[in-house]
């Protein structure tokens, strides 16, 4: 390496201002060239004698052939994705450069800035790029010099105004994206309403879509996002929390490592680094100061001949063209003038222009109509606080002097007096305009008696159905389907629970499992349109957990604003377990009439049979008579008599059954 490389390696190792500086045109600048030299060599023999390089680390790791290198993948210009998903930017392209230069494999993965400070963590890759420096992370990392500097700005929406420190942050919420430095600097200075999100993009989205006023993202990719997304005159900044650096880090005790990652930079020449920026953010509309300074002279010169040349010819030209555009102009001024005014005097909403004094400026004849006059002239150069009713005259004046001062547009309600003394309710839109030095107030007026009679009679109408409810013996209750939202006293008292209890369970908790079923079903077809009943039974449980039957109505309607089931719930417990005994009493009597019925058959059968039992008894006994002992058919005539006796048995039996054989007690020994 050439003593000359090895200095200029030196310099952009310790110098923070390596980038402005041309390594290779240094001494042919003239006096200013000079001094710079003299500050490089003072800077490089104190950084030789005082600070560490390179040479000084004991290296007790080896280089790999193969890194892995983690950023953040939503840094544009510098690192984001395409539309496809691809890596692009500054840094992609260096990478690529880095890694012909040095021959190391590079495997560079990028993914939103919280994950990748975890993957780097985690082990996962030997190289941070995109980092910023602090004390917190110095403990754990070993940093390259700063490559690039950035402004972490603060923007807000264009209607917000006084955001001069960060001590004005403080009330507003904040969008910042997770893991970034300035979450540390808002927190320090007690900014602490912070909203975090994973990417600058997705910060610039919520903007949009109004979900935050304020947020703080690193100025390029902020400006980047701003102007593709069209947001340039919605947001402005002023403040700029810090000016922070992009370095590149591994992990404390791979110095090797960071060495190799540094020499490899150091090996991209000025004219390679400028060819990549060039493609990414284009080149400089603005030319070198003395370039520009000699084509405004020839310019200057130039433009003065041809003014002294051709004024003669051109000047009535253009003063004629010139008159010609004035005059159409105005008359297209008139004409719209015409058009807005017309509107104005015909629009049912009453338009007037105050000072700041509070005096009329002009108005139109809806607004004459408001205050109770004739003409304009009966009003202009009065105080509009005239027609304000006496409870009404200081929140009036305060909210004039408030829109005044504030600038914003004010919405507010009053009671005018007319010239008739009716006292008129008037919905007030206020909005500062200013201009030539002075400022008006413009004012725009509509009666709203209508919609205060509908306002009364909404509270009449609210205020008798809670009286009706709280009145009923009837339990009433409003449910959006998940929790009840109303119970009226009767309900309360059925289920047990107190008010605040009761709005704040499940709906499920009240229902017996068996029950749930039913109410779901019941819930769902009804929200779909179909034909349910309007009343249905249901087991319902009290807070001492007693199962009790409810008689329930249910009825879809709007409440808030939202779909919502009113239910009315008798209890018809005693009627449930009167008709279960009256059903008690039913069976048993069915199952007496059965047995009595059988009774009667069993005693009719019973005497048919025996009459035949009594012949075969007879004729058994008469054969037992003639025939002699010992003989074969004597055993016969035997078994046939023991039958007979058997018979008569069952017979007795079935007489008793029927309640019309003879009742035998006798003595038995239990045992």
């Amino acid at each position: 390496m050439t003593e000359k490389k090895q200095f200029k390696q030196r310099c952009e190792k310790w110098l923070p201002f390596r980038e402005e500086m041309n390594f290779y045109n240094i001494g042919n600048e003239g006096p200013m060239g000079t001094i710079r030299m003299v500050m490089i060599l003072f800077i490089f023999v104190v950084s030789s004698t005082f600070m560490p390089s390179y040479a000084d680390v004991t290296v007790t790791d080896p280089v790999p052939a193969r890194i892995t290198v983690v950023s953040d993948d939503n840094y544009p210009p510098y690192i984001f994705r395409d539309k496809e998903g691809r890596l692009q930017g500054i840094l992609v392209d260096e990478w690529q450069l880095w890694e012909k230069k040095t021959g190391i494999k590079v495997n560079y993965v990028a993914m939103n800035w919280g994950k990748a400070q975890a993957y780097m963590l985690a082990g996962k890759a030997d190289v941070i790029d995109t980092i910023f420096y602090t004390k917190e992370r110095a403990k754990t990392y070993d940093f390259t010099p700063p490559y690039v500097k950035l402004e972490v700005p603060v923007f807000f929406h264009k209607n917000l105004g006084g955001i001069v420190d960060i001590k004005s942050l403080q009330g507003f919420t904040v969008g910042v994206k997770a893991g970034d430095a300035c979450i540390d600097v808002l927190k320090q200075n007690s900014v602490t309403s912070l909203k975090e999100y994973d990417s600058y993009e997705e910060i610039v989205k919520a903007a949009a879509a109004h979900q935050i006023k304020v947020f703080s993202i690193d100025k390029p990719p902020a400006l980047y996002y701003i102007f593709k997304m069209n947001l340039e005159d919605e947001f402005r900044y002023s403040l700029n929390l810090y000016t922070g650096e992009f370095h590149r880090a591994v992990k404390k005790g791979r110095a090797n490592l960071l060495k190799a990652v540094d020499e490899g930079f150091s090996l991209i020449t000025r004219s390679e680094h400028d060819s990549i920026e060039k493609k990414w953010l284009g080149a400089s509309l603005v030319r070198p100061a003395y370039f520009s300074y000699i084509l405004i002279t020839i310019l200057a010169i130039g433009a003065l001949i041809l003014c002294l040349v051709f004024f003669n010819l051109t000047l009535r030209r253009t003063v004629r063209g010139k008159t010609t555009e004035l005059q159409t102009l105005v008359d297209k001024l008139k004409q719209s003038e015409e058009k807005h005014r017309t509107l104005i005097e015909t629009t049912q909403t009453g338009f007037v222009i105050i000072g700041q004094d509070g005096l009329v400026l002009d108005a139109n004849p809806e607004y004459v109509r408001l205050t109770g006059h004739h003409n304009l002239s009966e009003i202009v150069g009065r105080n509009v606080i005239e027609w304000t009713a006496d409870y009404e005259k200081e929140n009036n004046a305060s909210a004039i002097r408030e829109c005044i001062e504030k600038g914003y547009i004010r919405n507010f309600e009053i009671d005018y007096v007319d010239g008739q003394g009716r006292i008129i309710p008037i919905e007030i839109n206020a909005t500062v305009m200013a201009g030539k030095g002075a400022t008006w107030i413009l004012t725009l007026c509509r009666d709203i008696t209508d919609r205060r009679k509908v306002e009364v009679s909404l509270r009449e109408s609210e205020g008798k159905f809670r009286k009706l409810t709280e009145a009923s013996t009837i339990g009433i209750s409003i449910t959006d389907g998940e929790r009840f939202l109303y119970g009226n006293p009767m309900v309360l008292k059925m289920s047990g629970f107190s008010e605040e209890e009761y709005l704040s369970r499940p709906l499920l908790d009240f229902i017996t499992p068996e029950s749930r079923d039913l109410i779901r079903q019941r819930a769902m077809d009804r929200l779909a349109g179909k034909t349910v009943p309007d009343h249905y039974e249901m087991q319902v449980l009290t807070k001492d957990g007693r199962i009790r039957w409810a008689d329930i109505g249910a009825a879809l309607i709007e409440y808030n604003g939202k779909p919502a089931f009113i239910f009315t719930q008798y209890d018809i417990t005693d009627r449930k377990n009167a008709e279960a005994e009256k059903e008690s009493l039913q069976a048993q009597l069915l199952r007496a009439q059965k047995m009595e019925a059988l009774g009667q058959l069993a005693g009719g059968v019973a005497h048919d049979l025996n009459n035949v039992l009594g012949i075969l008894s007879g004729h058994s006994e008469l054969l037992l008579m003639e025939i002699p002992e010992g003989q074969r058919a004597r055993g016969h005539a035997e078994k046939i008599f023991q039958s007979t006796e058997k018979g008569a048995a069952i017979i007795q039996d079935l007489l008793t059954l029927a309640r019309r054989g003879v009742t035998v007690s006798d003595v038995i020994n239990l045992n």
